[in-house]
């Protein structure tokens, strides 16, 4: 008789702790299921915000001086970008707060000589350019 008292005892035992083995790897699973996809969503929003890309660059009438256009950030969700504009000598970031990313189109440069040239995006900003020779005065100007 003990013994059957033993064994329905330990069945018991084992049955509770299968039972509660089986509910954490069903909690983790699902637990799982669920971060995956927001960490792949977040990673790819992260990559995408510090993502650069080169738009346009042009150079001056002789050759003298280029200017890059880069957009950081992309446009991703219609949330806006960045645009950098560089020189040989300085740089300038200009929030667009467009929702997609820029086209070459979108860009225009109009060099007025070698070392000076106006640039319009998306034709509501305009940035000036005056090339300086200083360190405490900056090439680029936003106009509008």
């Amino acid at each position: 008789m003990r013994n059957q008292e033993e064994d329905l005892y330990e069945y018991n035992r084992v049955k509770k702790e299968t039972y509660k083995k089986s509910l954490l790897g069903c909690f983790l699973a699902i637990l799982l299921i669920i971060l995956i996809p927001i960490i792949y969503v977040g990673g790819v929003f992260i990559s995408s915000v510090n993502e650069e890309q080169v738009i346009t660059e042009s150079t001056s009438p002789n050759n003298l001086e280029k200017i890059t256009i880069i957009q950081k950030g992309g446009g991703f969700l219609h949330r806006g970008s960045t645009v950098i504009l560089k020189s040989s000598n300085d740089s300038i970031k200009v929030p667009i707060h467009e929702g997609s990313s820029l086209q070459e189109l979108e860009i225009h440069i109009y060099w007025e000589n070698d070392e000076e040239a106006t640039i319009s995006i998306l034709e509501g900003y305009v940035i000036s350019f005056n090339k300086s020779n200083s360190l405490l005065e900056k090439s680029f100007k936003v106009v509008e």
